[in-house]
């Protein structure tokens, strides 16, 4: 352990002791990395290029990347850039730690969260006096461990960063010709696309004019006769989805502009997931939600007669068959199938016979696949929370990694026209937690008391708040995988408390009333976790098997506490949101009626349950007794309580009285409130690209985005 001026660098639990033990941080992995190398090389200024070389060895980073990780050290620290004591910027030279360090003696008692012990009883030791001895003997462990790790690290390809300016650039697709890429700039806003065209010889990058909106590259063809570009893209916003054909009649006529755009279908009854084009038969294949609910369905648009038909595929069941792929000789479909335990199974369908082959079946969800050039092999990404891809035959055999990002990668891989290389793009949305601001609708003054969220720079979601106390748990990738977290809603600080090994799926966290045990979701399975098992002296690791308490044949979009013995769950079954019961004990398992999608409680009111309507969005009270009494229809003791929520609603929650709901209007996302008592209109604040939230006593936590940034990359010579 090491002295960092009044902090205590823990390196053997990779943590850092604020203040001497008043408080603990769990460092993420790079930002531990980060911070022992500056341990080890103290006053010495490192460049960009040493930081690169050392904590993404071989791999592609974005530009920014240091300069966010430099940051969220410094927030650890408490460090001020422009009167730094620990981390000094160099200008055009690089960084340099400057705070003084030395070691804590092995017999030194190390002080727990809230213990008085005091820096006097903690001796140290000048690392630097008599040759450092401690402090080399650290540096020759984890440079063996680092030199260890190395070695049996996958075997990367090269690639080449496209794009390089501020924001996002996504759904990259290359022209025939092979010298221009066309590709959609993403502004902050996650709402607003532009088209954009750049030589890649030359490195001159124009805008594209359309007559429409665009949010999707489907395909980039060529006219052989009259050499015009015919690009094919979706404009899809909340409430409108259009599949469209445009014509770029030249590349060298200024300023470019799409011509002659031609609207081929409307998707707006849609749920359109995926799709592609197939120029031989002039048709688009396309995967989409029927009834806007899963599993997805396998389409074919036909151009010529204006007709849609399903198209013969093996029954999908969990989230179905969400993405596909058209193979370069034109004569399969590539299809990724997930079912509701979160594995993809990969399918081959030859279009002139309608025959299935299977391939790859993975142990995790794969979001992205496309064929090889060669029409054989398949390109896809890897396992989480690595951002590779990966090439294999179908079957899965002699896989390699081509690719390796220290990003997250988005979807939509397409390939290069010279027959051997991929375009990709990474893409990385940081969806932070913050206090919401207060409105007339909301509790006013009672966030006063409140302290910053401790955020990461990666997905830090579904906040679920402690009824009892000032505490909060939320699901973060910041340690690699998804896990959940520990928080003071007084302190500025999150902790981690659980260490699962493995890659898993979480989402929906809810408290039960008194905060002594949570539901959390995983890969759609339901686990009761004791709240008391989550501690971050020692994260959890595993969840037992007679944890689980239910398992949904279904995927699952909503979860709560009716009672302080039963839980609700919402599962789709086939196409349409169904509420089943069940206690926690495992006594009580039962689906209700048809008309009930939703099921909720208010906490201040324990009393009674809260069923939505199917059709009507209708909103109804019943004693929480007679749900306890196993019935199924509750019809004579159910109370209208006249608030019928819009059409679209999504995440609703009801606490100390008031119903809370999102909705979208336009292209903005807004939390509604609504008094149960008065039934007057909502009050609404609005969201930036929502992704989850949690309310108590009026205070809502808010996950949504606070940035975006990514870039278009190729990969470079890989084989035929």
């Amino acid at each position: 352990m090491i002295y960092i001026g009044s902090h205590i660098f823990d390196i053997e639990k990779r943590q850092l002791l604020l203040n001497q033990g008043e408080s603990i941080v769990h460092l993420e992995p790079k930002i531990f990395d980060l911070l022992l190398l500056f341990t080890e090389q103290p006053n010495r200024i490192l460049t960009r290029d040493d930081l690169l070389a050392h904590l993404w060895p071989g791999t592609l980073v974005t530009d920014n990347a240091v300069n966010k990780l430099i940051g969220n050290l410094r927030k650890i620290l408490g460090d001020d850039a422009k009167s730094p004591r620990y981390i000094q910027t160099i200008p055009k030279q690089g960084y340099r730690f400057v705070c003084s360090l030395s070691a804590v003696e092995k017999e030194a008692v190390v002080p727990s969260i809230g213990s008085s012990v005091s820096a006097s009883k903690l001796p140290s030791t000048n690392l630097y006096a008599a040759g450092g001895g401690a402090l080399l003997l650290i540096i020759a462990l984890v440079a063996l461990f680092s030199w260890g790790a190395g070695n049996n690290a996958p075997d990367t390809g090269t690639s080449v960063a496209l794009t390089r300016a501020s924001g996002v650039e996504i759904s990259p697709s290359a022209h025939p010709n092979g010298e221009h890429l066309l590709f959609l700039r993403q502004h902050q806003t996650g709402k607003h696309y532009t088209l954009w065209l750049k030589h890649l010889k030359s490195s001159v990058t124009q805008q594209i004019a359309l007559p429409t909106g665009i949010t999707h590259i489907i395909d980039v063809t060529q006219n052989t006769n009259t050499s015009a570009t015919q690009l094919f893209y979706i404009n899809k916003t909340s409430a409108t989805c259009t599949v469209y054909e445009g014509t770029l009649t030249s590349l060298s006529i200024r300023p470019l502009r799409i011509e002659h755009s031609e609207k081929h279908f409307d998707c707006s009854n849609k749920k359109l997931k995926d799709i592609a084009y197939h120029q031989e038969e002039k048709a688009f294949y396309y995967t989409a939600q029927p009834q806007n609910y899963w599993p997805n369905h396998i389409y074919r648009f036909d151009i010529k007669h204006q007709t849609h038909q399903l198209v013969a595929q093996p029954e999908p069941t969990g989230w179905g068959h969400h993405s596909l792929d058209i193979s370069p000789d034109g004569k399969k479909l590539l299809i990724m199938s997930t079912a509701s335990d979160h594995k993809t199974q990969l399918l081959a369908l030859q279009l002139n016979n309608n025959k299935m082959t299977q391939g790859i079946t993975f142990s995790h969800p794969v979001y992205e696949a496309i064929w090889h050039h060669n029409s054989q092999q398949v390109f896809y990404f890897s396992a989480p929370p690595s951002n590779q891809i990966i090439t294999s035959n179908f079957d899965g055999s002699h896989a390699v990694t081509v690719v390796n990002s220290s990003q997250p990668l988005s979807a939509h891989l397409s390939r290069f026209p010279e027959g051997k290389n991929i375009l990709f793009s990474t893409y990385q949305e940081n969806m932070s937690l913050r206090w919401l601001a207060s409105s007339d609708g909301f509790q006013k003054g009672k966030s006063d008391h409140l302290a910053s969220v401790d955020n990461s720079a990666v997905m830090d979601t579904y906040p679920a708040l402690f009824h009892t106390k000032n505490k909060y748990l939320f699901l973060s990738k910041r340690s690699g995988k998804s896990q959940v977290y520990l928080a003071d809603a007084t302190q500025p600080y999150a902790h981690i408390v659980t260490n699962f090994p493995q890659a898993h799926s979480l989402s929906y966290l809810s408290l039960s009333g008194d905060d002594k045990n949570l539901l959390l979701n995983v890969e759609n399975d339901v686990y009761l976790v004791p709240t008391s098992a989550l501690a971050f002296e020692a994260p959890l690791s595993a969840l037992a098997p007679e944890q689980r308490i239910y398992g949904a044949g279904n995927p699952i979009i909503a979860l709560d506490w009716l009672t302080g013995t039963h839980i609700g769950i919402t599962e789709v079954q086939d196409g349409v949101p169904r509420l089943r019961v069940l206690s926690i004990n495992g006594s009580d398992t039962r689906s209700l009626s048809r008309r009930w999608g939703f099921g909720l409680r208010d906490v201040e009111n324990p009393r009674y349950v809260y069923l939505i309507e199917q059709h009507s969005h209708k909103l109804y009270r019943l004693d929480g007794l007679h749900l306890e009494k196993k019935q199924l229809d509750y019809a004579p003791f159910l109370e209208d309580m006249q608030i019928r929520l819009p059409e679209g609603f999504y995440h609703v929650k009801i606490d100390n009285g008031v119903v809370y709901y999102v909705t979208t209007v336009g292209e903005r996302e807004y939390i509604n409130s609504v008094p149960i008592a008065e039934k007057g209109s909502a009050d609404v604040l609005p969201l930036n690209a929502f992704s989850s939230y949690d309310v108590h006593q009026g205070q809502v936590l808010v996950s949504d985005l606070e940035s975006l940034e990514g870039d278009i990359h190729s990969t470079v010579n890989l084989a035929h």
